[in-house]
């Protein structure tokens, strides 16, 4: 029996008891009966609890542990961790999507919204939609669980923007979500790109994710696209290091060459991730299988 008083299924066909385990765990630190830096039971006791072998409970504990719901402390113990934005999943959603499915609660705050400052950093950003594109800036803090995260400054062309009815009211609900504003106005992201970058936290940035200036951030630079390849945004997002899990799996294709032998022109312009869509040189599809590999929702 668990804690909550379900059985651990051991039939032909069942989940693994690992899983199962892992599962119960974590169905307890979601519903709050475990709190960020709690002590979960250690390996003796799930055994002696749940009837498992010691594998079993290790293996459940390693899986959590993957999922950034604990961690473990050599010679402590394992521990729940504080809410991450764990982002594994090679696919397009908001922010909002991808902190429901890990079982937290999104919430953002309009910090600003209007035309971007010319000396500021989005001057930068503008690149990506043109420099002559009439833009709007959005400013806004990103929190999990109520504590804040992460911090987004979006750029839209201002048509875009005026179309979904983005500005000061449609952003000031704490559930509010640009991507929704944009799908019910008919603005659809197909794609992007992103781009990581470890940076310290500015004076202002530290203010308003309440951490020291200096603090490790997490920058995630993210064009999305249309069906078409036009672009549709530019996202600076800049998250607490400690906060933010970015995994991507790899796959290392050889077809066409023997493994080790010499690569082909074609196959080199296929691996080679662009740094600017000027360098493309041709359509989105240039080189989509790299860019399939760590698309991410932060919208």
């Amino acid at each position: 029996m668990t804690e909550r008083g379900v059985v651990i299924s051991r039939g032909r066909g069942q989940r693994p008891l690992y899983v199962q385990l892992a599962d119960e765990i974590a169905a307890g630190i979601h519903r709050g009966a475990l709190r960020p830096g709690d002590r979960v039971a250690s390996e003796p006791e799930l055994v002696r609890r749940h009837g498992v072998s010691r594998a079993t409970a290790v293996r459940a504990l390693e899986h959590l542990e993957q999922s950034g719901l604990v961690r473990r402390e050599q010679g402590r113990g394992t521990f729940v961790e504080e809410a991450r934005l764990v982002q594994r999943n090679a696919q397009l959603g908001s922010f909002s999507d991808q902190v429901r499915l890990h079982g937290h609660v999104p919430a953002q705050r309009l910090i600003e919204i209007g035309p971007p400052a010319p000396d500021s950093d989005s001057a930068t950003l503008r690149r990506w939609l043109g420099a002559d594109v009439d833009v709007v800036e959005l400013v806004r803090l990103r929190l999990v669980d109520g504590e804040p995260v992460g911090l987004h400054t979006t750029l839209l062309e201002r048509t875009v923007a005026a179309r979904a009815g983005v500005d000061a009211a449609s952003l000031s609900a704490e559930d509010a979500s640009l991507y929704v504003l944009l799908e019910a106005a008919g603005v659809r992201v197909a794609e992007a790109d992103e781009h990581l970058q470890a940076l310290p936290a500015s004076e202002r940035e530290a203010e308003l994710l309440s951490v020291s200036t200096g603090t490790a951030l997490m920058r995630v630079l993210r064009v999305s696209y249309a069906a078409d390849g036009a672009p549709i945004e530019v996202v600076d997002a800049r998250y607490l290091g400690d906060r933010f899990d970015y995994s991507v799996s790899l796959v290392r294709h050889i077809a066409g060459r023997a493994a080790g032998g010499p690569r082909t022109g074609e196959e080199h312009d296929e691996d080679r991730t662009p740094e600017d869509p000027r360098d493309r040189g041709g359509s989105r599809n240039d080189g989509g299988r790299v860019r399939r590999v760590g698309r991410r929702g932060l919208g």
